[in-house]
């Protein structure tokens, strides 16, 4: 019989499926990093040709409103960065259970995402916005030269008159 205190010794069996197991989930860690990585180039790519198509199509006239907008887009980018970084240190645990007690150290931190996740819907909101203001914009000058070319026509003038 075997003392008390004597540590059970696995199997030969049992330890090679243990690190057979760990060797799966490798490799299913790599497959999933792998597709973040190229699901992440696709978006950057993906940006990038509509950002060039939206700054290729865009009127002169119209042009600080979306270079406003990518300013926008950069500056909420570093905030993004800023709060990833600051989201892995420990100062949310610390802070929050100073404000909110012992057992609440994710408090914090949960409070800070949703602002975050707030300021991106908005960003995503103001996207949209420039982006229909814009379309509206080079509807409007359209129209307005339209006119202005009508205006200029003396059959078109001599006939509304």
């Amino acid at each position: 019989s075997c003392p008390e205190d004597a540590v059970p010794v696995p199997s030969a069996s049992a330890v090679e499926e243990e690190e057979g197991e760990e060797e799966e989930d490798t490799i299913v860690e790599s497959a999933a990093i792998l597709c973040i990585i190229l699901l992440l180039i696709l978006l950057t790519v993906g940006f990038e040709e509509i950002k060039e198509s939206i700054e290729e199509n865009c009127p002169r006239k119209m042009e600080p409103m979306i270079e406003s907008l990518f300013g926008e887009m950069t500056v909420l980018g570093f905030l993004s960065v800023f709060t990833f970084v600051i989201s892995k240190t420990p100062i949310f645990t610390v802070l929050s259970a100073k404000i909110f007690g012992e057992g609440e150290e994710d408090q914090l931190l949960e409070i800070f995402e949703f602002v975050h996740y707030t300021l991106f819907f908005v960003m995503i909101f103001f996207v949209i916005q420039v982006l229909s203001l814009e379309k509206q914009g080079i509807e409007t000058m359209a129209q307005w030269l339209e006119m202005d070319r009508a205006c200029q026509d003396e059959d078109y003038m001599n006939a509304v008159r």
